[in-house]
């Protein structure tokens, strides 16, 4: 249990600590759960460390779980928030690269990065930094991005009254009737494009197994028949139904024999009547085969 001021000069906390309302750390290493009633700063979570309540402020480094918190001029990056979390580093913290937990809450301040987050979770009145990427969860309050690099949400549900600006919308966001889309909202072409969903030709080409894996479905519908033909086969070995009935029969005249035989079989499931029709002939074979 620490119950005063406590400069720790990167030192490691193996077992589980108790912090105080008096208490303070500093320059620490958790690997273990901490309940914290008072204040952390300028520390290091290990993946097996939670971190639990308090209030957290500096340069906050995490690979563990932090939850129920409240961030005061604090600058995080990494790890996974769960629970209730109040971001009230307005000038200068950020929070970045991090995932929210299934039926977390993270509200208020400045957020950057790639942010990953559960369909149940809620990421409320923030400010999106340039370049940032939203995946999933749901996107409420008043919603900010940069106007010279619009910030993307994609996947996501857009809460009933929420005020969006200065942000780019993949085609995978569903907006309710009374949301408010302020200056500089971009919204999806029609039909949709890669650039829609913050990709490039590029991106595509540079697919390996696991990262095309956890490509969202609806990506493949705007896939062009020179963008499949730049997957590599081995990329193919991690494709799902679900993707594969997205893609469009014009793109799926691209597919090589290479490609089809590293699917797995589960993923020709999503092989419909209509994108068929684009399969080449000498794959039709393969099928019955």
């Amino acid at each position: 249990k620490i119950d005063n001021i406590f400069n720790a000069l990167d030192q490691t906390f193996p077992e589980d600590l108790t912090i105080t309302e008096m208490g303070s750390v500093s320059n620490a290493i958790f690997e273990a759960n901490v309940e914290n009633n008072g204040l952390v700063s300028n520390s290091t979570l290990a993946p097996e460390a939670t971190l639990t309540g308090g209030i957290l402020t500096g340069d906050i480094t995490s690979a563990g779980t932090i939850a129920d918190i409240n961030f005061v001029g604090t600058s995080l990056t990494g790890g996974t928030l769960t629970g209730n979390v109040t971001n009230n580093s307005q000038i200068g913290g950020i929070i970045q690269d991090v995932e929210l937990a299934a039926g977390a809450t993270l509200t208020g301040g400045q957020i950057g990065g790639d942010i990953s987050a559960a369909p149940d979770s809620t990421l409320q009145d923030v400010q999106l930094t340039a370049g940032t990427r939203v995946s999933g969860g749901i996107i409420a309050g008043e919603i900010s991005g940069n106007p010279n690099n619009p910030p993307l949400i994609t996947a996501a549900n857009i809460a009933p009254g929420a005020v969006l600006s200065n942000v780019r919308l993949s085609p995978s966001v569903e907006l309710p009737a009374d949301v408010i889309l302020g200056p500089g909202v971009i919204l999806p072409s029609e039909p949709p494009t890669l650039a829609d969903f913050g990709l490039e030709a590029a991106d595509i080409a540079n697919l390996d197994a696991a990262s095309l894996g956890a490509v969202e479905s609806a990506i493949f519908g705007s896939l062009g028949a020179e963008n499949l033909a730049t997957i590599s086969p081995e990329a193919m070995s991690m494709l799902s139904a679900v993707q594969l009935a997205e893609v469009k029969p014009e793109t799926l005249e691209a597919l090589t024999l290479e490609q089809f035989e590293q699917m797995p079989a589960e993923a020709l499931g999503g092989l419909t009547a209509e994108n068929m029709e684009g399969m080449p002939t000498e794959l039709m074979g393969e099928l019955s085969s």
